[in-house]
């Protein structure tokens, strides 16, 4: 069974963020997953650093569907509370991708990861 992981980062947590999805790979080696970010810098450097193993790092306005639902939230949210409102859009984008015997973690990029993600059988 494969574990797929979706986060997402903001410029102010590239550093932190980094750490925790390294840590998570550290138990789980060779996960894919989707990163969800904010702007071309944190894209760059996160397809960078995770160029190889699968690892998907989308920025939300190279994305027209994404982009179009992060503009019309920010008529009445601020940044904050928009990226919060994404949350479940990347979560369900990420599980399209699975099979029937792949399980998702969602994390956000401040959680550090201490031991393996077990199984829930």
């Amino acid at each position: 069974m494969s574990i797929h992981f979706v986060t997402y980062f903001t410029s102010e947590f590239v550093s932190i963020g980094i750490a925790s999805v390294a840590r998570f790979l550290r138990f789980h080696p060779n996960s894919p997953g989707n990163i969800f970010t904010f702007d071309e810098q944190t894209s760059d450097v996160l397809r960078e650093r995770f160029a190889k193993g699968g690892i998907n790092v989308i920025n939300v306005f190279e994305s027209k569907s994404i982009a179009s639902k992060y503009n019309s939230l920010l008529t009445d949210r601020n940044d904050l509370e928009v990226i919060t409102s994404l949350k479940p859009l990347f979560i369900r984008l990420s599980l399209q991708e699975l099979a029937d015997n792949e399980q998702l973690i969602y994390f956000d990029p401040d959680v550090m990861h201490f031991g393996h993600t077990s199984s829930p059988s």
